[in-house]
This record gives structure tokens, C-alpha cells and sequence, in this order.
């Protein structure tokens, strides 16, 4: 795999001060993705700045639409995801719950010089190469299981209550239960955190619940009871 090296700022966010912090680095990216989803591109990158960076891959992801990257885009995706962060921290808590999640940190990038000068784009830590899917951000499927595990449907339906059932985390994938690239709906129509195009807002959790159906997790979280299937089925919780 070829690689190119580049000049630019990063930008790393802190949720709970909701400040941020610029410095300059250097990065080694891949010329070509190894990977895409819908709206980016996936760069295997490293950080020249960390001591023994060759030990440390990331990921750079890059908008495959022009009018996508920009400040305002980029910024509010490192902040979604470090919401997600927070409601991850908050699921694991909960004294019922027998699998811990996490969700990667992200990082905003300027690229200063080259064919992506004055872009934006974001990078996060590689988390390995078993990349599963647990559920989509698709209208017409949302809430529909794509994997036969508890733990990620639960978190999705966690968010929603913890929330205030304001908003709802769902296209949950990842490594194992390392997650990372989520999306938001929101019950808003002024968001005060965008959550880009993909927010389906009010149809999308509509869709959610309508295609869920609550696991032992749920329960064991006490979350209100959806269409239930077995309860005995898969990972069960930690009662206390």
C-alpha cells in the first residue's frame, strides 16, 4: 500500500468542558482507501507526532461529498461521536449489565497543504479488521436486528430512554463491542448538535421501535418492554 505525508492541524474535543484543543502534527496516510461506507472514504493514516507511531494505525475519513467537507460537518461528527462516548460510560454503569461497550474518540483534521488543502476531514483509532454491523441507518429497516446479539439492539434502545427519548443511537458496529461511525436521531427540528444528513429524526425512531424487539439486556436495564423475544436467549444480565 502506498503511502503520502502531510501537514495538518488536529482538533480534539472535550464533551463535558465542550472545548476544543488545535495543534499542529503530521500525518502518513494511504493514497487509496481501504475501506467506504456511505458518506466517507477509510485511509489507513498514522500520527508522526506519537512516539513509536508506526504502533499506533488510525483511520482517516474522508467525505466522499464535496459539500460535506467542511468545518461545520467535521466538527459536528467528532461531536456525535463523543456523545456516544458519554452514553456508552453511562450504559456501562448500570449495575445489570454483564458486557461493557465503548465507542472510539475522534479526531478533527485540517489538511494545510496538497490536493486536500482546506478540507476537513476526521481520525479515529483502528480498532481491527472483524468489522460487523449490528444495525443500519436505513428508513425502511431501522431497529431490524442484523446480528443475533443483545448487547448492541439494547445500547440503541438505552440511548433513547437515557436520552429523555430525545434522541437515539443506532448504526452500531464495530469490533466486537468497540464501536465506532454512529449516527443520531433526534426528536429536534432545531438541532442544538446537528447530526448531519443521515438524521432521520422523528420517522427515523419511529422506524426504530416499530422493527425492535427488547432482549434480556433490556430488561435487565429496565427499559419499557417491546415486542420482548426470549429472554433466555443470548446475553442476560447481571441482576443484583
Amino acid at each position: 500500500m502506498s503511502y503520502e505525508t502531510v501537514n495538518v492541524e488536529l482538533e480534539d474535543y472535550d464533551f463535558n468542558t465542550k472545548q476544543w484543543t488545535r495543534y499542529p502534527s503530521i500525518l502518513h496516510h494511504s493514497i487509496v482507501p481501504f475501506a467506504s461506507g456511505g458518506l466517507r472514504y477509510a485511509f489507513k493514516a498514522y500520527n508522526c507526532n506519537l512516539q513509536n507511531w508506526r504502533e499506533y494505525p488510525m483511520v482517516l475519513k474522508i467525505s466522499k461529498y464535496g459539500q460535506f467537507q467542511d468545518e461545520e460537518s467535521g466538527r459536528n461528527q467528532v461531536i456525535m461521536q463523543s456523545k456516544c462516548v458519554k452514553y456508552a460510560n453511562e450504559f456501562n454503569s448500570h449495575p445489570s449489565v454483564s458486557k461493557h461497550v465503548s465507542f472510539v474518540s475522534s479526531q478533527l483534521v485540517k489538511f494545510l497543504y496538497g490536493k486536500w488543502a482546506g478540507m476537513y476531514a476526521t481520525m479515529e483509532r483502528y480498532i481491527g479488521d472483524n468489522f460487523i454491523k449490528h444495525n443500519t441507518v436505513n428508513p425502511e429497516i431501522d431497529g431490524v436486528a442484523l446480528t443475533t446479539r443483545n448487547t448492541p439492539q439494547a445500547f440503541s434502545h438505552f440511548t433513547f430512554e437515557k436520552s429523555g427519548k430525545t434522541e437515539i443511537v443506532v448504526d452500531i458496529q464495530g469490533v466486537g463491542d468497540c464501536y465506532t461511525d454512529p449516527q443520531l436521531y433526534s426528536v429536534s427540528l432545531l438541532y442544538q448538535e446537528p447530526y448531519g444528513p443521515a438524521d432521520w429524526g422523528i420517522q427515523g425512531i419511529s422506524n426504530f421501535f416499530r422493527n425492535h424487539r427488547c432482549n434480556a439486556v433490556c430488561r435487565g436495564l429496565g427499559l419499557d418492554p417491546i415486542r420482548p423475544t426470549d429472554y433466555n436467549s443470548g446475553t442476560v444480565p447481571r441482576y443484583i
